[in-house]
């Protein structure tokens, strides 16, 4: 049975699996806002040099691409940031080694 080192050294509670499935894991808010930057600066590249293609004059592109950047790039890059965090976490979780195994 595990103890708590911290405290007087009792025994450590048991883990709540519904907590397992509720906490997202280290580094999954950062993933997030790291992938809101690229979402965004992504979105507002590409929806401008679209809209300069199409022949839109450079401010008219920048406009799309400034409100297309706003409106998708920050959901969409948020969305992946923190699903490549939670696959990281999730395959490092799948190869530790856990208390039974030797090593």
């Amino acid at each position: 049975m595990a103890t708590n080192s911290f405290a007087t050294g009792a025994p450590a509670p048991a883990p709540d699996p519904a907590q397992d499935h509720l906490s997202l894991g280290r580094g999954v808010a950062r993933s997030a806002l790291i992938g809101v930057a690229i979402g965004f600066l992504a979105m507002a590249t590409l929806a401008t040099t679209v809209a300069c293609i199409a022949g839109l004059d450079l401010v008219e592109a920048l406009g799309v691409g400034s409100f297309t950047a706003l409106w998708g790039g920050p959901g969409f890059g948020a969305m992946f940031g923190a699903i490549a965090a939670i696959t990281r976490n999730e395959q490092l979780a799948a190869t530790a080694p856990t208390a039974t195994e030797p090593g």
